[in-house]
């Protein structure tokens, strides 16, 4: 965080003073204590739980400005550690992966505004923004299949092609509008 009260992200294991805050439990009100101490993210972690309560949790606006009021010197340029970090990473497709192959000590890293993995022909991941532009690789899913038996009571000519086009362009367009999935749908006709 910047005293300007502004939060980005930047590498863990770089040292910077930082925030701790201390609680009596129940509904008390959390007590900040700006620390001029030079700790990695870890370290100052580990500092806050040994001394006070941890790392500083900020949850409104009236919590930032008793963070910044805790501060007896303005901290330097490069910010001060909060106890907010990046994590769990999530894959696209929403699953939880607790695989990393992350790039040791990476200068890629201390990009501010990064939140989309890339992979290097080391196959070491490290994070860009996701406005940048890459190679990128898809994974093929296999397609289910699902038959689906319906009985159709109906006036209108069920041999027609133009017929059976439209009630599949319906039955398509209500079932992606429901799931956000695309289907194909084909008619198999019983014998």
């Amino acid at each position: 965080m910047y005293r300007s009260r502004q939060w980005y992200d930047g590498p863990c294991n770089e040292e910077r003073y930082f925030v701790c805050y201390s609680a009596e439990g129940g509904h008390h009100p959390r007590t900040y204590h700006y620390i001029e101490l030079s700790r990695t993210w870890y370290a100052a972690m580990e500092y806050c739980r040994d001394y006070y309560t941890d790392l500083a949790v900020i949850e409104n606006q009236e919590e930032i400005s008793e963070v910044i009021s805790s501060m007896t010197t303005p901290p330097s340029s490069s910010g001060f550690f909060i106890g907010l970090y990046r994590g769990p990473w999530t894959w696209s497709d929403m699953s939880q992966s607790s695989f990393r192959n992350w790039k040791t000590m990476s200068l890629l890293n201390f990009i501010g505004n990064g939140s989309c993995a890339v992979e290097n022909h080391l196959h070491e991941w490290s994070y860009l923004p996701c406005e940048d532009k890459y190679p990128f690789i898809c994974q093929e899913v296999p397609r289910q299949k699902t038959v689906l038996r319906m009985k159709v009571e109906t006036e209108a000519d069920l041999t027609d092609p133009a017929v059976n086009a439209q009630i599949l362009q319906q039955l398509n367009a209500a079932l992606t509008s429901q799931t956000g999935i695309n289907f194909t749908l084909r008619w198999k006709v019983q014998p």
